[in-house]
């Protein structure tokens, strides 16, 4: 189970985890992602695992590291640049503080 992100009580298949899609999922080149985590985030070690499991697979990334726990007060500081990203294929670099 997902127990990191939903907790122990939540019942989340193994198959609704990123890490089976990512072993499971064939054409790498159609993914397109951009993660994002908080600097004091509870997930932020997780986040760097994940990080380690895409680069190892050889799956392309945008990620950015911001200051701030997991609350949205950070995701809206990001959020901007992921539509950017996601829609017109970057991000303004002077806006993030990007690690990758």
């Amino acid at each position: 189970m997902c127990t990191a992100l939903w907790g122990d009580k939540a019942v989340i298949p193994d198959e609704a985890s990123i890490h089976y899609l990512l072993d499971h999922y064939d054409n790498k080149n159609d993914l397109k992602l951009y993660l994002a985590c908080g600097t004091e985030d509870f997930l932020f070690e997780d986040h760097k695992e994940l990080l380690g499991k895409l680069d190892a697979k050889g799956i392309p990334y945008k990620n950015t590291y911001l200051p701030g726990i997991h609350e949205w007060a950070v995701w809206d500081r990001v959020v901007q640049e992921m539509l950017d990203y996601f829609i017109r294929g970057n991000a303004p670099a002077e806006r993030l503080l990007s690690l990758k």
